[in-house]
């Protein structure tokens, strides 16, 4: 829809991926640094949790419940062992 009207919908957002992802870097840091996320997780591995995550919450349209129960488990598998 957007197209049709002239617009791009994913123009400009490059600068705003590159931010996010800077921001989610550093949170990963910080957090292996504190001891509270595991050394050997690196953002392509994050990335794909929390984007393999997202998209299938959003498709399966997961109730509060399950959303719960599966982010706890991923959460689980980033702490240290």
């Amino acid at each position: 829809m957007l197209t049709k009207a002239g617009l791009d919908p994913k123009a400009d957002t490059a600068d705003v991926s590159r931010d996010m992802r800077d921001a989610v870097e550093r949170l990963l840091v910080r957090a292996q640094e504190a001891g509270a996320v595991r050394e050997d997780l690196r953002m392509p591995e994050l990335l794909a949790l929390l984007g393999a995550t997202c998209m299938a919450a959003e498709r399966n349209q997961w109730g509060d419940d399950l959303r719960a129960r599966t982010l706890s488990i991923v959460f689980d598998g980033l702490r240290p062992r």
